[in-house]
C-alpha cells in the first residue's frame, strides 16, 4: 500500500460509499483560552486543569498475528475510492492542533442491505513516518461511550509517537460522536432540588427533551453498529488487517470487533479493560471507593503527606456528612472565564469531583489538598472550581445522546443490583451513578440487540492488556478476567496509576514492541515496576521539594 502523503489521496472503497469532506470536519478555533498560569488553587491552577493532557483519562465511564514488511499496492478492484484531504484535529477547548488527513465515509444506517438511509462518518488518518511502513495500521478507539476518536487522540498523541514511525494511525469518530453526526443534548440536569420523586421527574424531563431534539434513529447507535462501521472503514482504506487500541469503553468495542471479525484483527491493546459480559454500572461505586482507600493509604505511608494532612479517611467522611446535611453556597471566580459565579456545593457534587479526580495521578495529587481546604478551613472554593472544570469538560467532550443510546440498551437492562438498595461496600458514591443511569434509561428507547452481544472474546488475537493499579472504574481484575480466556496475552499493571496508562513510563515503548512483534511473548516488561504516581501537593505550589 502506498504510504499516505499530505494532500488528496484516493484508496479503494465500496461504490457510492464516499462523500466530499464537509467543511465542518475542520474544527474552528477554540472559543476559550487556557487557564491563567498565575491562578490560585481555588480558581483551578493549570496543573489541575483537565485539559492539560489528561482529559482523555477523566472521561472514561462512564479489543491474529500477521506479517510485517513493506507496503504493497493492492488491486483497486478489491475496494472503491475514499478521498482524504489535509485537516487539523483538536481536542475540545484546546487551541493546539494535530495535522492529519480526513475524509467522510458514508455507511448505511442499519445492517439491512436495502436500507436507504445513510450516515456520514468522519475518518482521520495520521500517516506513518517511515516510507517503508508496516501494512497494518493501528486503530484508536475512544472511550465514554460518547467520545470522538479525532477529539480525544490529540491529547494522547505523544504516547503513540513510536508506533507512528512504522504504522498509520486511524481514527474513526464513532457514529453519534464528533464529526460523525454527534448526538448532543442540552447540559444535563445538575442535581435538581426537591424530593427524590421531583428530582427523578426533572431528570426524566431532561431525557425526553434530549430525545426529542435528536434527529436520529436511536435504534442504530449500538456497539454492533459501530463494529460494522469499523469494518466498512477498513475496507474503504484498504487495510486487510489492523491492530486495535481501545481505551475504556473502546476496549469493549475492540473486543467486539475481534470476536465478530477475527480475520481482520492482527492484535489488540486494551487499556482500562471492560469485559464484554460486564454491564457498566454494577461495580462503579465499589471500585471508586477501593481506589480512594488506596489513595488515602498511600498518603498515610508518605511522611510528607501524612505529616501535612493526617488521616484522610475520617476527614473525608466528615466532609461528606457535612455536605449531606448542610450544602454550602460557594461564590468564586469561574476557573476558565474568570467571571463571578455562585454554586451550591453538596454531597453529590463533591462525590463527583472525587470520583473523577481519582482517574489520573495528576489530579489524585490534589485530593488531600481539596479535603484539607474544605474540611479543615471550610474553604469550598477549590472543590467548587474543580466541579465547574469537570462539568464543562464533560459537556464538551461527551456526546450524551450516544452515551445513553449505548448504556441504556447494553448495560442498564442487565444491571444486577436492586435499585432500591445500596450495597454495604458501595462507599461514598453509594447509588449516585446507578440511580442517575436508571432515571434516564427509564424513558430512553432501548435498541434491539443482536444475540451474543455480551459473549466474551475467547482465544482471540495476540493481546496486550493495560491497567492502572488504582483505577477507580476499570481495575486490574477486569483485565485478569479477560486474560483467562485469551491464548496469547500479556497483562501489565502500572503501580500507582489510574484510568488509562498507555502514556505512562516505559509503556509506550512496550506497546510499540508488542505491535512490531505481533505477540507479547518474550517482551521484557520489568520497567513497568519502576513507574511511580505523582507526589501529593502539600500546598497550592506543589509537592515537597
Amino acid at each position: 500500500m502506498v504510504p499516505l502523503r499530505r494532500g488528496p489521496r484516493v484508496v479503494a472503497q465500496p461504490a457510492a460509499a464516499c462523500a466530499p469532506v464537509p467543511e465542518s470536519l475542520e474544527p474552528g478555533p477554540s472559543a476559550h483560552g487556557g487557564p491563567d498560569r498565575a491562578a490560585r488553587v481555588d480558581a483551578a491552577p493549570p496543573w489541575a486543569h483537565p485539559r492539560c493532557g489528561r482529559l482523555g483519562v477523566w472521561l472514561g465511564l462512564l479489543v491474529l498475528a500477521g506479517c510485517g514488511g513493506a507496503r504493497v499496492d493492492r488491486p483497486e478492484s478489491r475496494v472503491p475510492s475514499l478521498t482524504l484531504q489535509p485537516c487539523q484535529l483538536r481536542a475540545p477547548g484546546s487551541s493546539q492542533s494535530l495535522a492529519a488527513d480526513c475524509g467522510a465515509l458514508v455507511v448505511r444506517t442499519s445492517a439491512d442491505p436495502g436500507e436507504p438511509n445513510t450516515l456520514t462518518l468522519k475518518v482521520a488518518v495520521l500517516a506513518a513516518v517511515s516510507r517503508n511502513a508496516a501494512p497494518d495500521p493501528l486503530y484508536y478507539l475512544a472511550g465514554g461511550p460518547g467520545q470522538a476518536a479525532s477529539e480525544s487522540f490529540p491529547e494522547s498523541a505523544a504516547a503513540f509517537q513510536r508506533i507512528r514511525r512504522q504504522r498509520d494511525i486511524v481514527l474513526i469518530d464513532q457514529r453519534g460522536t464528533g464529526g460523525s453526526g454527534a448526538l448532543r443534548c442540552p447540559a444535563e440536569v445538575d442535581d435538581p432540588e426537591g424530593s427524590n420523586v421531583e428530582r427523578a421527574q426533572a431528570v426524566a424531563e431532561w431525557a425526553r427533551a434530549c430525545i426529542a431534539g435528536l434527529d436520529a434513529d436511536l435504534d442504530h447507535y449500538t456497539t454492533s453498529d459501530a463494529v460494522r462501521d469499523l469494518e466498512a472503514s477498513a475496507e474503504a482504506l484498504g487495510y486487510p488487517q489492523v491492530n486495535v487500541y481501545g481505551i475504556s469503553y473502546g476496549s469493549r468495542l475492540a473486543q467486539a470487533w475481534a470476536r465478530t471479525h477475527p480475520e481482520r484483527i492482527r492484535s489488540l491493546v486494551l487499556d482500562g479493560v471492560v469485559p464484554l459480559e460486564t454491564a457498566l454500572g454494577d461495580d462503579i461505586a465499589r471500585d471508586a471507593q477501593t481506589a480512594l482507600d488506596l489513595i488515602f493509604d498511600r498518603c498515610a505511608s508518605d511522611p510528607d503527606c501524612n505529616g501535612r494532612f493526617g488521616r484522610l479517611a475520617p476527614r473525608f467522611e466528615r466532609l461528606m456528612r457535612t455536605l449531606e446535611r448542610h450544602p454550602v453556597r460557594v461564590v468564586l471566580d469561574h476557573p476558565v472565564r474568570a467571571e463571578a459565579i455562585a454554586l451550591e456545593m453538596d454531597r453529590d457534587r463533591a462525590a463527583t469531583v472525587f470520583r473523577f479526580a481519582s482517574y489520573a495521578p495528576e489530579t489524585v495529587a490534589l485530593i488531600p489538598l481539596l479535603i484539607d481546604a474544605a474540611e479543615g478551613r471550610a474553604d469550598y472554593r477549590p472543590l467548587a472550581a474543580q466541579y465547574l472544570l469537570l462539568s464543562e469538560a464533560l459537556d464538551q467532550s461527551i456526546a450524551s445522546g450516544l452515551h445513553y443510546a449505548i448504556v441504556c440498551s447494553e448495560d442498564v437492562p442487565f444491571l444486577s443490583a436492586d435499585p432500591t438498595t445500596v450495597a454495604p461496600d458501595a462507599g461514598y458514591l453509594a447509588d449516585l451513578v446507578a440511580t442517575r443511569l436508571r432515571q434516564v434509561c427509564d424513558v430512553w428507547p432501548a435498541a434491539d440487540l443482536p444475540p451474543g452481544l455480551h459473549e466474551p472474546l475467547r482465544g482471540g488475537p495476540p493481546s496486550l492488556l493495560l491497567s492502572g493499579a488504582v483505577d477507580p472504574v476499570t481495575p486490574p481484575r477486569n483485565a485478569k478476567r479477560v486474560a483467562t480466556r485469551l491464548t496469547d496475552v500479556l497483562q501489565l499493571v502500572a503501580p500507582g496509576q489510574g484510568h488509562g496508562v498507555v502514556g505512562r513510563g516505559c509503556i509506550p515503548k512496550l506497546v510499540a514492541e508488542f505491535l512490531d512483534a505481533g505477540s507479547g511473548r518474550g517482551i521484557d516488561s520489568r520497567c513497568v515496576d519502576a513507574i511511580e504516581p505523582n507526589a501529593f501537593f502539600l500546598d497550592p505550589i506543589g509537592p515537597a521539594p
